[in-house]
């Protein structure tokens, strides 16, 4: 997919994909370890976009910022996840 390539300071984890149908393999599936992986990493992913989504809510990361000053998105994003957080605890 090339994110590896485009992100190479950052560690990515990407889920296993099934490997292609072909002659050799007729009926390719995941391993046990592979699909156990893939689950987990999709549990934590969905908790993380509920996050995200919670903190949309607030509207001021929704709408474009019109200041030029780079703390202060900083200090919108800070902001709304720290309300998000105490909603959620």
């Amino acid at each position: 997919m090339g994110a590896d390539k485009d992100y190479q300071s950052t560690q990515i984890h990407l889920p296993h994909k099934k490997p292609r149908k072909s002659k050799k393999n007729p009926n390719p599936t995941l391993t046990p370890e592979q699909k156990k992986q893939n689950r987990k990493q999709a549990a934590t992913r969905v908790i993380v976009e509920h996050a995200i989504g919670g903190m949309k809510f607030f509207h001021c990361l929704m709408h474009r910022i019109r200041n030029h000053l780079g703390h202060f998105v900083d200090y919108f994003f800070s902001l709304s996840a720290g309300l998000w957080n105490y909603k959620v605890c």
